[in-house]
């Protein structure tokens, strides 16, 4: 009963090791989402609230703590991405364009794309202008933005696993662990309950066995 009792014990802390295992790699793949905290945090409408999220460390996270929302907000950088290269391609072609517009005005007096008669193509022909000379600050604007997402991205790229692993620790292994404890705990308890009765069976045992020898003892005395 000692030797299952000692085995019990055993097994006990080696579940409690797994779960203390399990709770520090989870908390260390939070401590990775705080460093990279602004790129994971995205617009409200992309992320939903992490306030009711707790700490996989702690427990199992209901929305897998600080990695909440971690898909939409890959998805929105992807999208803001996609929408700001077109704007490159669009913005590379404007001036070309533009020039056309205004080439096309001063020899027709009409507008290029709706072909109605112009009233005033020096105005048309200004607003051309004024708009091909935007063209470089919007193109410098957007190369900033992508440039910026393109980095994003790659951050959250380096997070996929770890909030892939994070999701399958606070969903998966943190909770069997935590079972686990609880039942190698009761096990535990039960072999230790059973070693202390046969232990006082033992001791209760030896002592009828003493008191039996001591009688025999004196009866051979007598005679």
């Amino acid at each position: 009963a000692g030797v299952a009792a000692d085995s019990a014990g055993a097994a006990t802390r080696a579940a409690q090791g797994a779960l203390a295992r399990a709770k520090a790699e989870a908390a260390d793949a939070e401590r990775r989402a705080e460093e990279d905290a602004d790129a994971l945090a995205g617009d409200a409408e992309e992320t939903p609230s992490r306030d009711a999220s707790a700490s996989g460390a702690g427990g199992a996270a209901a929305g897998f703590g600080p990695f909440a929302g971690y898909d939409a907000r890959s998805s929105a950088v992807e999208a803001k991405l996609t929408a700001r290269e077109a704007d490159l391609t669009v913005l590379g072609n404007l001036t070309q364009v533009y020039n056309s517009f205004a080439q096309s005005a001063n020899e027709h007096r009409a507008c290029p794309v709706c072909q109605q008669a112009l009233a005033d193509v020096a105005a048309f022909t200004e607003n051309v202008r004024q708009t091909v000379e935007s063209v470089p600050a919007q193109e410098a604007t957007a190369r900033r933005e992508a440039a910026a997402l393109r980095e994003t991205r790659a951050r959250l790229q380096r997070l996929a696993p770890v909030a892939a692993r994070h999701a399958t620790l606070v969903t998966k292994t943190i909770p069997e662990a935590t079972t686990a404890v609880v039942a190698a705990e009761e096990a535990e308890t039960r072999a230790r309950a059973a070693a202390a009765a046969a232990e006082e069976a033992f001791e209760v045992a030896s002592s009828d066995h003493a008191a039996a020898a001591s009688l025999v003892e004196d009866a051979d005395a007598a005679t």
